[in-house]
């Protein structure tokens, strides 16, 4: 093993990326969605821990509930409510892709990228009028 290969196996991934992202250094789109995917599935594990905190208003009984449902109500939220549903439209499309990336070592990873991130958009607008 040469040194540089020592030196790598040292350094995590995400070490790796933003050190090659800030130096200038050109990466491939898997590196870009690598991030993505990482990025996205913080944020959906937030949401689950408020989505808990805010189901947790049914212990405070029926007016607690209401109050907490009737917050959820406001334009701003409904708005979070597309953008979360498209970061979880964009996390499911790009587990897909790693999928299919594994299963067929090949295939371009340029147009897939692009496909599935084309396809997260038009499912988060064709959601909106489910929301709103």
């Amino acid at each position: 093993m040469s040194e540089i290969q020592k030196h790598y196996k040292r350094q995590g991934a995400a070490y790796r990326f933003f050190r090659r992202t800030f130096t200038g250094e050109k990466m491939n789109v898997g590196a870009y969605m690598w991030a993505a995917q990482r990025v996205s599935g913080l944020i959906l594990s937030f949401y689950l821990l408020l989505h808990l905190y805010t189901l947790s208003a049914v212990w405070g009984g029926p007016d607690a509930f209401d109050h907490a449902m009737n917050m959820l109500d406001h334009p701003v939220i409904k708005f979070l409510e597309v953008i979360l549903l498209g970061t979880a439209f964009f996390h499911a499309f790009n587990g897909v892709r790693l999928i299919l990336i594994t299963l067929f070592v090949n295939i371009n990873q340029r147009v897939l990228a692009f496909s599935l991130s084309t396809a997260t958009l038009i499912f988060m607008i064709i959601s909106i009028p489910f929301i709103y």
